[in-house]
């Protein structure tokens, strides 16, 4: 930003820009040493005007020397931008006013012409200080003036028309003083405009460049040549190119992405591509009078995938939900109804046990509608990190007592090293809910003494933790895994067939993945396996 020095100690508000103001005050030294040498020049070698020194030609060559010297001793520090600033043209204009006075009366006085160049000192007065301090030159430069026409006059070196001529000229320098003070406070205006427009498009910019590099989409910026010229922290991610240079080649990046990218120049109508590695990419030309680059925009397909599934599970729970509170009604009115009928003293026993079916199929369907509520009333997803290895241990603890259990049925093997996840608590209890409570139901067989082995281990190349629910019970036919996770499918006549899919649906919100494993060895069945991404 643009720093600006207060040169006026008469005027607080007025300001100029620094570099601007050293540049001034270095042309009007230059200015300054030309004149000097001039003076000297035509006065010494006798080829300048012959009014030069006409009354006083002593004085004349003395005071040209010593304006000349006093401004050579004064370059370096204008130069070297020392001690500050405001010295320098405070002393600069004095000593012009005094000079150009002095040179003026040993050339005849204010009819030489000479004092006419006052006005340039008075003018850069304005240009370099400013404010009141311009005014203030003007009165000294016309006070200097007037004060030598007056001795002039005393002393008969000149006849008092002059005053005339010396009045014009003052107020020449006041009306130069105030233009160059009105000037000076509509620059400093404009300066300040332009000052807070460079300062809202830096903020500005600077929110843009947050924005773009917290998108969760990656975003590349490629020009004509295929050099990317800016990369978000998301695209650096999903290419694993953490360091990624600026400038590089989009082939160094990735050659899959670089040969889409060929691909989409030649048929720019196909907007959206496909990855190997799981990403869905697109294309934005960029046209502009330099260059004709392009923007690439990189979608994680686990993201998309969690975002449909969450406008799925949306769409599933309201419909759910009304479908459940109009079942509900009739049901409890069907499930009093067997009640009664059941405690009636002369109900058959045939009719006795046709009761029983009406009972407990009222039952079953009260904890589907049950279940279905839960899947559309579940919460928001809430991740945390979770050390794995306490929260099993913990899990382990708390489950026997929720269960009607003598003893616990868990055997654990767990990794040393800990490994910590990002995933919501509640639905990773509700998961391991469901995986062991099927355990205990339908993988036992001594359901008296039940075992249920939970395994913990990671894949720290493909940056993934597994958790294994392993029981001695047979496995899953091979025609019914394909239909497992789905909705409402079962192969008990006691179960729902929505807790696996609530399962898989929890596990995909967290972007993590619930599946049925073959056995891999003779000694190890059919077991289910709950994929979760490790943290980066």
């Amino acid at each position: 930003m643009t720093k600006f020095i207060q040169s006026c100690p008469l005027s607080k508000t007025y300001l100029i820009p620094e570099e601007q103001a050293w540049q001034s005050l270095k042309l009007f030294q230059l200015y300054r040493l030309l004149l000097g040498f001039s003076f000297c020049l035509l006065f010494f070698t006798h080829i300048g005007p012959s009014f030069l020194g006409a009354v006083a030609p002593n004085l004349f060559g003395t005071v040209s020397v010593l304006y000349l010297l006093l401004g050579a001793i004064q370059t370096p520090f204008i130069f070297t931008r020392s001690p500050s600033y405001n010295p320098h043209p405070f002393i600069q204009l004095f000593i012009d006013t005094i000079a150009i006075t002095l040179l003026m009366h040993a050339s005849g006085g204010v009819t030489s012409g000479i004092g006419m160049l006052l006005i340039v000192s008075v003018t850069a007065g304005g240009s370099l200080i400013g404010g009141r301090c311009s005014l203030l030159f003007a009165a000294v430069a016309s006070l200097a003036i007037l004060t030598e026409q007056s001795y002039a006059t005393m002393a008969a070196l000149s006849g008092s028309g002059a005053f005339s001529y010396t009045g014009m000229l003052g107020m020449a320098f006041f009306a130069i003083a105030l233009l160059a003070q009105v000037l000076g406070s509509r620059a400093e205006q404009s300066q300040l405009v332009v000052e807070k427009q460079e300062a809202d498009l830096a903020n500005l910019e600077q929110l843009n460049k947050y924005i773009i590099q917290h998108l969760q989409s990656g975003v590349l910026v490629v020009d004509s040549n295929r050099f990317v010229h800016m990369a978000n922290d998301s695209a650096k991610r999903l290419l694993k190119a953490e360091q990624l240079e600026k400038n590089c080649a989009l082939f160094q990046i990735s050659t899959e992405l670089d040969s889409t990218y060929q691909d989409w120049l030649k048929q720019p109508h196909h907007q959206s591509k496909l990855l190997k590695e799981g990403q869905q990419v697109q294309f934005k030309r960029i046209k502009s009078t330099n260059d004709s680059g392009s923007i690439i925009f990189i979608e994680d397909n686990a993201l998309l995938a969690q975002r449909a599934q969450q406008i799925k599970l949306a769409s599933l729970g309201r419909l759910t939900a009304s479908i459940a509170h109009e079942i509900r009604n009739p049901l409890g009115a069907i499930s009093h109804a067997s009640q009664l009928l059941k405690e009636s003293p002369t109900l058959a026993k045939s009719d006795a046990r046709l009761t029983e079916i009406i009972h407990d199929n009222t039952a079953r369907i009260n904890g589907i509608i049950n279940n279905v509520l839960q899947t559309s009333r579940r919460d928001d997803i809430q991740k945390e990190a979770i050390n794995l290895q306490s929260w099993l241990k913990k899990f382990t603890e708390d489950f026997q007592p929720e269960k009607p259990l003598n003893s616990s049925p868990f055997s654990s093997q767990f990794e040393e090293q800990t490994i910590t996840v990002h995933f919501d608590s509640g639905h990773l209890k509700q998961i391991m809910d469901n995986l062991c409570t099927n355990s205990l139901k339908h993988g036992q067989t001594h359901p008296d003494a039940p075992n249920i082995k939970i395994c913990l281990t990671s894949d720290s190349e493909n940056r993934k933790a597994f958790i294994d629910i392993i029981d001695p019970g047979p496995e899953i036919k091979p025609e019914a895994i394909p239909q497992l996770f789905e909705p409402f499918f079962t192969t008990s006549s006691s179960g729902t067939g929505l807790g696996l899919y609530l399962s898989k649906e929890l596990a995909e919100l967290n972007q993590a993945q619930l599946e049925y494993t073959k056995p891999t060895t003779a000694e190890t069945g059919g077991f289910f396996r709950l994929t979760i991404p490790l943290n980066r």
